[in-house]
């Protein structure tokens, strides 16, 4: 295990903490030198990533960073030169990696034969994500920080890590003035991977049906993963569709992402924990994607 203490950034929530019997501090540097804090999990708002990261590393702590890395990709290269100055690794924090499901997903792509094409969704309707606190006020409603792309980004990151960087993508961010927010409230995207499967991937924030999955149709058949439901699907031909529920539930990831944290903080391996080179591919293609809405066109992705 290991020992917690809190550096609050919202007015009152120190108190808040404090009254639950959680360790406070005012700032990281006082976390390290009060608490011998060896580690920061940064999760703070989107457009702050950059400032606090750095913090923690001129500190001399390891970072686990909320995703994204950073707002795009060229903001997220001053992090990379500061974690290389401090010699103290970051990894951002895209928990699906650790979900059971998606990784027999993975395992079991090859069933399909070679790939053709891949359709991943992620839909939800923003207001409902945190109750207790009014979409308009948090970063989900600010340009540049929120947003159906920047905020599902754990979508693309698996997409990268299962099926390959593209070169180019054609995409499309969409504001329907449904929540009144300056965001995209749709992202649409497509690409061809480096084996030449076509992957597609509608993201939303406005859909009051929610939907999470990711389909893969080969030549020798098809795999699919609800996210949701966790129902693992593979249909191939002449074989009636089979069928599989994984385990777990989906809180179970962040757990499991904290663990591959602390192990590698004990010495171990890290595991599946996105580095810094994967969390800012991740970003280059966010940033192409933003760039062929404004254009029409479709965009290189600049690693």
């Amino acid at each position: 295990g290991a020992r917690v203490v809190a550096v609050p950034q919202r007015r009152g929530r120190r108190d808040e903490l404090e009254r639950e019997g959680v360790a406070c501090a005012g700032g990281l540097r006082e976390a390290r030198d009060a608490f011998g804090a060896a580690a920061a999990v940064i999760c703070t708002d989107t457009s702050r990533h950059v400032a606090d990261v750095t913090e923690a590393l001129r500190c001399g702590l390891h970072v686990l960073c909320e995703k994204p890395l950073a707002p795009s990709h060229r903001e997220a290269g001053g992090i990379r030169e500061a974690s290389m100055a401090a010699g103290r690794t970051v990894f951002v924090a895209c928990c699906l990696r650790f979900d059971p499901g998606l990784k027999a997903f993975r395992d079991r792509l090859a069933d399909a034969g070679e790939l053709l094409s891949v359709r991943i969704e992620c839909r939800s309707w923003l207001p409902e994500w945190r109750p207790n606190r009014p979409y308009k006020e948090s970063y989900s409603a600010r340009a540049g920080e929120g947003g159906a792309l920047l905020d599902l980004v754990h979508e693309v990151d698996y997409a990268l890590m299962f099926f390959g960087l593209p070169e180019q993508v054609h995409g499309e961010l969409i504001n329907h003035g449904l929540l009144g927010i300056p965001v995209d409230e749709t992202a649409s995207g497509s690409w061809r991977g480096p084996r030449g499967a076509l992957v597609t991937m509608e993201l939303d924030i406005v859909s009051r049906v929610n939907a999470r999955f990711v389909r893969a149709a080969g030549t020798q058949g098809e795999i699919g993963y609800d996210l949701l439901t966790r129902a693992l699907t593979r249909m191939r031909p002449g074989d009636s569709s089979m069928t599989e529920r994984i385990p777990g539930a989906m809180g179970d990831v962040y757990e499991a992402q904290a663990r591959a944290f602390l192990d590698f903080l004990s010495g171990g391996s890290p595991g599946e924990l996105a580095t810094i080179e994967e969390g800012m591919n991740v970003l280059a293609v966010c940033d192409a994607w933003r760039r062929s809405s404004l254009t029409g066109c479709v965009e290189k992705v600049l690693p």
